[in-house]
């Protein structure tokens, strides 16, 4: 590399930098990094830059690369990537690799428009080993490697990586075998088998063929190490991939915190806590979520409960954990008022307004025994954030993601006003959702809006942005709205990517729901890209950009004097 590291990330176009700084992971957000990075190189073709035009066509090919690694399946992505590397190829005046050579005759058979009832009436039913088998059979009539890539979807989100297995085992013969190694070692690092997955990532390493998706893999193997508990092994892959990976922001952020032990930091709670959860008949699930709060730390805590008139057994879930959890109080109303009314109610309550800080927690989460301590350690390191909150876990398929901490991505308009029904000028990066949990969101920083069912309030902070918005009421994005506030108001959420609590509320549950619950989630999110004129909008834009941007560089030139880099 021939600049440095922090020169790099200094000359890029800023909005290059911005789409990395979102998210270098999941094939939709890594395509759209390349394909703004090929319009980058374009320009800086057209001005004579040649440097920087090479570097931003290596950082196009390396995102398709590690976009269709992410979904091999995905012939079509396969073929988007021989097209995009042999322009890289032609102008930087390299040969086309030999990854590019093969993939270029895998073929085309990749075809969404297929008949999906009966594979779509076994998800309802939760037949996950039906639905696999289905399409395995589908693939052997038609060689549509769309049937592929939804058992691939099955492996992650319903933790099936058997399914993945015997689909692989069946049809490894007439598979193409790029996308054949590949997916039997995501099979493996699914089914937590790490020998396995170890021996199938350094078979690639050294094959001449797929050698070249070797980067995308290392912080999957640095995962794999940490996990284990092989803490120098992970620095030592996570370097690795930063060699190979410069642009790569989520790889600067987690040497930034394994170095500094930001990872492992717990602080104990200081003052008064009150941890309120509200609920209404989800008896089951709750209880199991007042479990998990027993094996917790909890001192100083004030534990407030806001039953919303429910009708199963909630009533004795809650007289059985009085006993068990200490300063345990239960408020019960006559009706349901549904989730940011039940937020701000609990939160007017004098006995926490006496509090300190006020952690919400929903009525379905697992949580970790230092979960309060995790989240304190994130104001520790941020004392002028807004919110604190952590990632969220599938309880049912552990590497399947349902929310890290969220970025808003803005394309502003020239027009003034609202932003209109069918053109809505804001919305949430989703890119946790696109791949398996490989540790690229095991770190701490800035973000626009962190999921509502576990998050830390400094209470003066809370007053201070006013209550939740109940014209978001039953529920859904009141805790993102809030967050916009906060954010308005010059206090960053804080994503502590360091605490993971399991969600029972499970992508597989979820997969179908009714029109009710589709219909209000669609209106508010609509409320909510309405609510914000573009003056706020475009300050809410910037000051997160800014915050983001700040926070990253201190990092980096924190990793670079730390690893002796080429700063």
């Amino acid at each position: 590399m021939q600049s440095s590291l922090l020169a790099l990330w200094n000359e890029i176009p800023p909005y290059v930098r911005i789409r990395l700084l979102v998210g270098s992971t999941g094939s939709t957000q890594l395509i759209d990094v390349a394909e703004t990075a090929l319009r980058a190189a374009s320009e800086s073709m057209e001005s004579g830059n040649a440097n920087m035009t090479k570097t931003l066509l290596h950082l196009t090919r390396s995102a398709m690369v590690d976009a269709w690694t992410e979904s091999p399946a995905n012939l079509g992505l396969a073929n988007q990537l021989v097209a995009v590397g042999a322009r890289v190829a032609a102008v930087v005046g390299e040969d086309k690799s030999p990854l590019l050579h093969v993939l270029s005759r895998c073929g085309t058979r990749y075809d969404v428009d297929v008949d999906t009832r009966y594979y779509l009436r076994t998800l309802q039913k939760n037949d996950t080993e039906k639905a696999g088998q289905y399409c395995s059979t589908q693939f052997g009539k038609s060689g549509n490697y769309f049937w592929l890539d939804k058992v691939h979807e099955l492996a992650l989100q319903d933790h099936r990586p058997d399914v993945l297995d015997a689909f692989l085992q069946q049809h490894d013969e007439v598979l193409h075998r790029p996308v054949s190694t590949l997916l039997h070692a995501e099979a493996a690092y699914l089914a937590h088998d790490y020998a396995r997955a170890e021996s199938i990532y350094r078979t690639i390493e050294n094959d001449p063929v797929l050698a070249e998706c070797t980067p995308a893999f290392l912080p999957r193997r640095a995962e794999m190490q940490y996990r284990q508990g092989h803490r120098g092994d992970c620095l030592a892959f996570l370097r690795q991939a930063l060699q190979r990976r410069p642009l790569t922001a989520h790889l600067t952020y987690r040497l930034f915190d394994l170095l500094s032990e930001t990872d492992t930091a717990i602080t104990v709670p200081s003052g008064r806590t009150a941890v309120l959860l509200y609920t209404y008949n989800k008896a089951e699930v709750l209880e199991k979520t007042l479990e998990s709060l027993c094996g917790t730390d909890l001192p100083g805590v004030r534990l407030v409960v806001l039953d919303n008139a429910s009708t199963d057994g909630t009533k004795d879930v809650l007289a059985k954990y009085a006993a068990l959890l200490p300063s345990f109080q239960v408020v019960t109303l006559p009706v349901n008022i549904g989730a940011p009314a039940a937020r701000n109610w609990l939160m007017a309550l004098p006995e926490v307004q006496e509090c300190d800080h006020i952690a919400y927690l929903d009525d379905d989460v697992l949580l970790p025994s230092d979960w309060l301590g995790r989240l304190y350690a994130g104001f520790d390191r941020y004392p002028e954030a807004g919110v604190i909150g952590a990632r969220i876990a599938d309880a049912v398929s552990p590497d399947a993601l349902q929310a890290v901490g969220f970025h808003l991505l803005a394309s502003l308009y020239p027009a003034s006003g609202n932003i209109p029904l069918d053109d809505p000028l804001f919305d949430l990066a989703a890119i946790h959702s696109q791949s398996a949990d490989s540790g690229q969101f095991r770190l701490m920083s800035p973000c626009t809006s962190v999921m509502g069912c576990c998050h830390l309030f400094k209470t003066e902070t809370l007053n201070t942005v006013g209550p939740f918005d109940i014209r978001f009421n039953p529920t859904q994005f009141d805790d993102v709205d809030h967050d916009l506030r906060l954010s308005l108001q010059g206090r960053s959420p804080v994503y502590q990517g360091h605490l993971r609590v399991e969600h029972m509320s499970t992508l597989q549950g979820n997969r179908f729901v009714s029109g009710s619950k589709l219909g209000n989630s669609a209106a508010n999110k609509h409320k909510l890209q309405t609510k914000y004129s573009l003056k706020e909008l475009t300050q809410l834009a910037t000051f997160q950009y800014e915050t983001i941007e700040s926070d990253f560089f201190e990092k980096l030139r924190h990793v670079v004097a730390a690893e002796c880099m080429d700063g």
